[in-house]
């Protein structure tokens, strides 16, 4: 096939007498790259590789690393990350992802991807504490799985790459500058309009100088505007981080606030939460409450009191103090599972305070315990449950994102890249991209809350989660011989 490249047109050739249909499958034998030469050589080939290049749903991630002193990523190390991809992959992206685990991009980065990638990639990323990602088609398989918080860090800084074609999608990117962020209906006016379709999946990384008042009212406003998107992301690094935008073949480096990808079109996208907690106690109901404290609780029964607040309140204190992470969940159903809150302590009558009121007579409360053995099953079965339910609909997983507290790495697990290998294990040809937030958004984690519920709350901004992303396609077939034959004929290739 190394010769296909480089016939000309005048020269014509054997293959000139074969189907179009025997033609196409010789030609996904090539990659990406071979593909974009294979096009120049003449009309039927170009139309051929344009059908195989934007047609094939493909997901490919790469690490690099980076080899300036400085700490920052080169455009050098990613050029070379996205060479690596590209030769592998049977498409030509549309839609990139990039997490860089320095303090900022060397100047001229986004600008050579936006050179080396296709002209319709739209691509979005930003400088992170500590990556946690998976490596596809890696050569070494302890290179496979990437996780570089604090018990795991190298010397040099290493980035994520993930470069993916997501056929007949629409693809937006958009920044929110950190002044605006308070002024809600500002900062919606900054999200693209969806016009002859809606926004599915809206991705969100935000920097700390835009983490604080106005994000919660801010993501609220998105879900209210676009009502069927599921929304993801994090708050990534230290203040002004780094954060860049290619669209349209421009590139955009900014300092602070938020950068932004809207995808809709022919997409499937399912995200998962997980804040597993242990129960420590019995259900107990409200029997009665005044604003933050809670007075008297009841066995589901109607027993008497076997904990009182200030004992409940008085054990959870103690576990904190042991650095173990305790809750109080509150429910006005036990099939949705608990929205959990922090302890704030007891009064001298033996009121248990909380940080919310969100609570009433008649509500079912429990008290938990952040477990990592809990942690890792509950994110084994909701990553399976979702890899299960899109087998069912004949459709199979392409990318994932990952969104995970910075908090839930070694020094949670006792043990190196816990959440990614999860994920590699549970969807092992899927590639993801992510890293450790200080804060998560996507739906809001309940406990106790089974993987098939159909209550789903709004995406919220919290802490201690792992918010997972996944696309999933269908499975790509190669067209007919008649319906290239005819496309062919005619010159509409819509129906292919």
């Amino acid at each position: 096939m190394a010769s296909l490249a480089t016939l000309s047109v005048e020269e014509g050739s054997p293959l000139d007498d074969l189907s179009y249909h025997l033609l196409l499958n010789i030609l996904t034998f090539l990659k990406a790259k071979e593909l974009c030469q294979t096009a120049k050589v003449k009309l039927s080939f170009c139309i051929l590789s344009k059908i195989l290049y934007t047609r094939t749903p493909v997901w490919k991630t790469g690490i690099g690393k980076s080899v300036d002193e400085t700490g920052q990523i080169t455009s050098d190390d990613v050029v070379k990350n996205i060479d690596q991809l590209m030769n592998k992959s049977t498409s030509l992206p549309n839609l990139g992802i990039i997490f860089a685990e320095a303090s900022k991009f060397q100047d001229n980065v986004a600008s050579e991807i936006a050179k080396n990638t296709s002209p319709d990639t739209v691509l979005v990323g930003g400088c992170v504490s500590a990556l946690a990602s998976v490596n596809t088609d890696c050569e070494k398989e302890e290179d496979i799985v990437v996780e570089t918080d604090t018990s795991s860090r190298t010397k040099v800084a290493q980035h994520s790459l993930s470069l993916a074609c997501m056929p007949e999608t629409y693809r937006k990117a958009f920044h929110v500058k950190k002044g605006i962020i308070k002024d809600t209906e500002a900062a919606i006016a900054c999200l693209p309009e969806a016009t002859d379709w809606e926004w599915k999946v809206i991705i969100l990384l935000v920097d700390q100088s835009a983490a604080g008042a106005g994000l919660h009212e801010f993501i609220e406003a998105i879900q209210k505007k676009h009502t069927n998107a599921e929304v993801v992301g994090g708050i990534m690094g230290g203040g002004n981080s780094n954060m860049i935008v290619v669209q349209d073949q421009t590139a955009t480096t900014y300092n602070g606030g938020i950068v932004g990808l809207a995808i809709g079109g022919k997409c499937v996208f399912s995200s998962q939460v997980s804040r597993a907690c242990k129960p420590m106690c019995e259900d107990f109901q409200v029997v009665d409450a005044e604003g933050p404290c809670l007075k008297t609780v009841t066995t589901i029964t109607g027993e008497k009191v076997e904990l009182s607040g200030y004992k409940m309140a008085s054990e959870a204190m103690q576990m904190m103090r042991g650095r173990q992470a305790t809750f109080f969940g509150i429910t006005d159903d036990l099939e949705k599972g608990y929205t959990l809150h922090n302890l704030r302590g007891a009064t001298e009558e033996g009121w248990l305070v909380l940080t919310t009121d969100e609570f009433k007579t008649g509500d079912f409360c429990r008290m938990f315990l952040l477990d990592p053995d809990a942690t890792r099953d509950d994110l084994k079965k909701r990553l399976e449950a979702a890899e299960e339910k899109c087998k069912a609909q004949s459709k199979t997983s392409l990318g994932g994102l990952l969104f995970t507290c910075g908090g839930r790495g070694y020094r949670f697990y006792k043990e190196k890249a816990v959440e990614s290998t999860i994920f590699k294990n549970a969807m092992p040809n899927t590639g993801l991209s992510g890293f450790f937030a200080g804060g998560e958004i996507g739906p809001e984690a309940l406990a106790m809350q089974n993987v098939n519920s159909e209550f789903r709350n709004k995406a919220a901004i919290q802490g201690f989660t792992a918010v997972y992303g996944v696309f999933f396609v269908p499975k790509f077939t190669t067209p007919s011989g008649k319906l290239l034959d005819d496309a062919m004929k005619s010159r509409d290739f819509n129906n292919i």
